[in-house]
């Protein structure tokens, strides 16, 4: 088995890349951020007229816009990984520092700036008028994680985000085969499983949370760039 130390090296390796296979790389993410922002607009189209509409009228219609969120739902994964694949690239520094101050401080203006204002317009719809405690009320559900139910995706990767630094530290000191056991681990304990659980009505004995598939998919990002960046397998 090898010491983490040699894993560390073949990091170091990936970094001594040349800046012409990094326009590549930014090419490839470029074009599968413009296929998955279309796919996430198409998504929600689809469940803004589902929630608005009683689809029990429409059963045809119904099944052409569950078969539509079926075929774009894999916008939210390749998100993910593409976050994965930038942030654990071992390829790129990325401190707590940095991580706090410019990407984790982006995440949380957004949460304010569209989070407070969606959520003193439900206010407004739920109450008929506007109070001048309705702002103040929207933050603190923003801090709550009560904000507008799309915005879910910004609490999700703030959370990854402020983890990063920590997986940086021991993805770079542990073999590849430890990383694909935790990805089994995760795959089949939060994907597999919850699944099965929902399509037999039956709660298994152990079963890890569902949000562990998102951590599935941030962690496959960081194992395409080892492939990419051809690091030897351990």
């Amino acid at each position: 088995m090898p010491v983490p130390g040699g894993t560390m090296l073949r990091h170091e390796e990936i970094a001594e890349k040349g800046s012409e296979k990094m326009r590549e790389r930014e090419a490839f993410l470029d074009r599968l951020r413009v296929m998955a922002t279309l796919a996430v607009v198409m998504l929600h189209t689809a469940t803004g007229v589902m929630d608005a509409t009683d689809m029990s009228l429409y059963p045809e219609e119904n099944r052409v816009f569950l078969t539509v969120m079926d075929l774009v739902c894999w916008c939210v994964p390749v998100f993910l990984v593409i976050s994965g694949y930038l942030f654990l690239n071992p390829c790129r520094e990325m401190g707590l520092g940095r991580m706090l101050t410019k990407y984790c401080r982006r995440i949380v203006l957004a949460l304010i700036l569209f989070g407070v204002p969606y959520g003193c317009l439900e206010l407004l719809a739920a109450e008929g008028r506007f109070r001048p405690g309705m702002p103040g009320e929207a933050f603190v559900k923003v801090l709550r994680g009560q904000s507008w139910s799309h915005m879910w995706y910004l609490y999700l990767i703030l959370l990854l985000y402020l983890i990063t630094p920590a997986l940086r530290w021991m993805l770079a000191r542990i073999p590849r085969g430890a990383l694909y056991g935790l990805l089994g681990l995760l795959f089949f304990g939060s994907g597999i499983l919850p699944f099965a659980a929902k399509l037999s009505g039956r709660e298994p004995g152990i079963m890890l949370p569902d949000d562990g598939i998102y951590l599935f998919y941030y962690l496959c990002g960081h194992l395409f760039a080892l492939k990419r960046g051809e690091i030897p397998a351990s």
